[in-house]
């Protein structure tokens, strides 16, 4: 599935090119050659991307992040499916997951709250809210570096495929830091949130605006959590 989508988006084989700042001249051209409209924003170096997935209107938009668990520059995505509005899955990369989690415990344990804070950002409030959940047949290193929370075990089982897995294991970024015990580094998850809420689904990811490649995953991720969902997840009605 993924290589069918990599081949689409004309990027071919993962590049290891040394990392280098690409432009607003590189991501138009990119955009064009994919025949996704693109257009500059009044914030420097953002953008905005709008393209077609089954006749539904996609949006991406690279700024500045409007989540403070993200550095830096952040790509944010979303695109109605129209599944039932209760559905709520989240996918978010382990490490990110847990420094949220730490932050909603002292926030709850500092104020001596009954309840969350109300201005914590939804995707905060669900870990506290719901259970994460694993099921068997998934590769191990997907657990390692990823977790599946939200209502329904089912709903996460058919919307978490085997497609969407192998594509989030070769974003893992590449080795970094200090070796462990073993003498070797481990590579490690970009921080990220793909969430199914409200008939829509929405992605939050890091942007180091080092390769072009992280902005065809974020695409790519985009439209397989898109197929799933139509094809897997009860639907309700759509909105392009």
């Amino acid at each position: 599935m993924f290589e069918r989508f990599r081949k689409a988006f004309a990027l071919g084989p993962r590049p290891d090119d040394p990392p280098r700042p690409v432009s607003l001249e590189d991501t138009e051209q990119w955009a064009a050659a994919q025949g996704l409209a693109f257009s500059r924003t009044a914030e420097p170096g953002g953008f905005l991307m709008l393209g077609q997935y089954e006749g539904r209107t996609w949006r991406l938009e690279c700024g500045a992040p409007q989540r403070h668990y993200l550095r830096g520059t952040e790509l944010r995505a979303r695109i109605d499916v129209g599944v039932e509005p209760d559905v709520a899955l989240m996918l978010v990369s382990r490490p990110l997951k847990e420094a949220l989690e730490r932050e909603a415990y002292g926030a709850f344990t500092d104020t001596l709250q009954t309840s969350l804070p109300g201005d914590l950002p939804e995707e905060v409030r669900w870990l506290a809210m719901f259970e994460e959940m694993a099921w068997p047949g998934v590769p191990l290193p997907f657990w390692q570096h990823f977790a599946v929370v939200g209502e329904g075990g089912l709903h996460a089982k058919r919307w978490v495929q085997p497609s969407m897995v192998s594509h989030l294991l070769e974003m893992l970024l590449p080795a970094q830091g200090e070796p462990d015990e073993a003498g070797t580094r481990a590579p490690k998850a970009p921080p990220l949130m793909l969430m199914v809420a409200r008939g829509k689904v929405s992605l939050r990811i890091e942007y180091p605006g080092d390769h072009l490649q992280t902005l065809a995953d974020a695409v790519m991720l985009l439209h397989e959590a898109a197929r799933s969902a139509l094809q897997h997840l009860p639907q309700g009605t759509a909105k392009n």
